[in-house]
């Protein structure tokens, strides 16, 4: 998520404790996925490609809404 220098894409683009917020999000679920037996990388590669098929699954929708749908 971004690098020693801050966060990078989209998520540089919120409000500090927004940003805060994904991520706290996206480590929890790595860590489930982890205590599963998955490996760091293999849940962090899963979460990035799950959302990016969401972001895709979103801009294809007519009217694409900023919420949840």
């Amino acid at each position: 998520m971004g690098s020693a220098h801050g966060p990078s894409g989209l998520l540089a683009g919120l409000p500090q404790e927004k940003q805060f917020e994904v991520q706290v999000a996206v480590i929890e679920v790595i860590d489930q996925l982890v205590e599963n037996g998955w490996t760091r990388m293999q849940a962090a590669t899963a979460v990035a490609d799950a959302a990016d098929d969401y972001i895709m699954q979103i801009a294809m929708k007519p009217h694409a809404e900023s919420g949840r749908s």
